[in-house]
């Protein structure tokens, strides 16, 4: 029997947050439009702003959403990620969206996830 579904390679299983991740970023959008619903996603308090925790979960979950779509393996270095997190944002700070698009625009690793995608 022949299927009618693209054959996908197994990667393991992905979360909700993973699914909606990956939806926004290879959605017919802008970077900054990708980034407000990316942030809307992880504001899991409604309050306007997320934990340098929820940054680096939404970093996480981008990443692996994106890498099981292509394929890739689940090769994501945590500690990169906390490290180009923390690197601009106050530990125990929490992050608004004006702040995460500025620093978006303006860090080469997140500038050149968007141009990818």
């Amino acid at each position: 029997m022949v299927s009618a579904f693209p054959q996908f390679i197994p990667i393991g299983l992905i979360d909700a947050l993973e699914i909606f991740s990956g939806l926004i970023i290879f959605s017919d959008s802008r970077a900054e439009d990708k980034i407000r619903f990316l942030f809307d996603l992880f504001d899991f308090n409604e309050i306007q702003s997320i934990s340098l925790m929820d940054l680096e979960f939404l970093l996480q979950s981008a990443l692996i959403a994106s890498s099981k779509i292509f394929g890739l393996g689940q090769d994501i270095n945590d500690q990169e990620i906390t490290q180009l997190a923390r690197r601009n944002f106050q530990e125990g700070g929490r992050v608004t969206l004006p702040q995460l698009l500025v620093w978006a625009s303006k860090t080469e690793e997140i500038v050149g996830f968007f141009t990818k995608f």
